[in-house]
């Protein structure tokens, strides 16, 4: 039960931090704030750390219709994050765009130690 509440928090913090990432103004996120991100999905893995994977958008933003990578943020405790970097391009991918997009909401399952 502890795991399922630390998940949902941080994926209310994410997704309520990037409403307004359109905008101008970076959006008052407290765990991402140096790239645009939105649709997060959040894992606590076998070893006890959350992992979130949002879709990250083109610098700078213009809507959401470029999102073009998945990145990994990661923590043991709430406060301090590791950015694990993207993991995934839209240009690594064959339906993938050359200009970027259709990256959105993506997911992450383990299955036989993968």
């Amino acid at each position: 039960m502890k795991s399922f509440k630390k998940t949902l928090l941080i994926t209310t913090l994410l997704i309520s931090g990037i409403n307004g990432f359109a905008a101008q103004e970076r959006a008052q996120n407290p765990i991402v704030t140096h790239m645009f991100t939105a649709d997060p999905t959040a894992r606590v893995w076998d070893d006890g750390r959350l992992y979130v994977y949002p879709s990250t958008d083109a610098y700078p933003a213009i809507g959401c219709s470029l999102m073009d990578g998945y990145h990994v943020l990661s923590t043991d405790d709430m406060v301090t994050w590791t950015d694990h970097g993207e993991i995934l391009h839209s240009r690594d991918v064959e339906w993938g765009r050359e200009e970027g997009g259709f990256m959105w909401a993506p997911d992450c399952m383990y299955r036989n130690g993968k």
